[in-house]
């Protein structure tokens, strides 16, 4: 694939003391990133906030607005243990112009955000027609702590269980080119064990999503055939091509969204 490399960028909650730790296990793990953000918990330690260690929601959207720029395009992948999705679809809604300054300023607020924490952040890094455009959100299902689902929000969400599930995605978004997907489909299978005929039925679920479709039916059948030689060939279903995460809230009005914001967020709290 002639295409520049995907930027990386690394987002953790953990404090930057722990970045040789996790820097040896991400390396160990065969990834690469260009970027990454440490949380700075010595920060809340000082001040006296211990109710601000846990919470994480200010310090990511303000690492990931930073980033936002008018001429990139950006994948989300988090999981459902904190609050990687609520982060993701509130950046999503105000760089793509569903919600304004002020309906981003109370979206936060809505999750439990300090008035003039959330105003900071506004003032500091929403700029309307100048950040970017969020194709896809991914999270990952954890069992013990499930994303609750929501009538509006889940629409803009791509769940899954294995990262195979996110590559045929990319794949299917020309960012993972087909040769490189069949080889982590065989990694999958003799690293991880995922069946062979599990890889076809996984290929199958994906494509079916909603999503940027750039793999064809007969690549389908030349993926499944090389992960699963008894693979015999099936009645492949492609989903609809979606520009973005916003695509299918395009005539939700702003007071809409956030009634659903706070709908969601309370769920998320009784959640825990």
């Amino acid at each position: 694939n002639a295409a520049p490399p995907q930027g990386l960028h690394y987002e953790s909650s953990s404090p930057p003391q722990l970045r040789p730790v996790l820097e040896d296990k991400l390396i160990l793990d065969g990834l690469d990133w260009s970027t990454d953000t440490f949380k700075n918990q010595a920060y809340n330690l000082l001040a006296g906030r211990m109710d601000l260690l846990k919470q994480h929601v200010a310090y990511k959207s303000s690492a990931i607005l930073r980033l936002l720029r008018p001429d990139c395009n950006f994948v989300c992948i988090g999981d459902s243990a904190e609050s990687d999705a609520f982060v993701y679809l509130g950046i999503a809604l105000v760089a793509h112009g569903l919600l304004s300054k002020k309906g981003y300023w109370n979206y936060l607020v809505t999750f439990g955000i300090e008035a003039p924490v959330a105003q900071d952040i506004v003032d500091r890094y929403v700029q309307p027609g100048k950040m970017g455009r969020i194709l896809q959100i991914f999270v990952r299902q954890l069992p013990k702590t499930p994303l609750v689902p929501d009538p509006l929000f889940s629409r803009g969400l791509t769940l899954f269980d294995s990262y195979l599930q996110v590559a045929i995605h990319a794949a299917r978004r020309g960012h993972l080119t087909q040769d490189r997907l069949k080889v982590l489909g065989r990694v999958f299978h003799n690293r991880y064990g995922l069946a062979r005929p599990e890889l076809v039925r996984m290929l199958g679920a994906v494509m079916a999503q909603a999503g940027g479709a750039q793999v064809t039916k007969a690549a389908c059948d030349e993926l499944a055939r090389y992960w699963d030689e008894s693979h015999a060939g099936q009645s492949w279903v492609v989903g609809p091509d979606l520009a973005d995460v916003t695509t299918p809230m395009l005539n939700t009005d702003e007071s809409a969204i956030l009634a659903a914001a706070a709908r969601w967020a309370g769920a998320m709290r009784s959640r825990k």
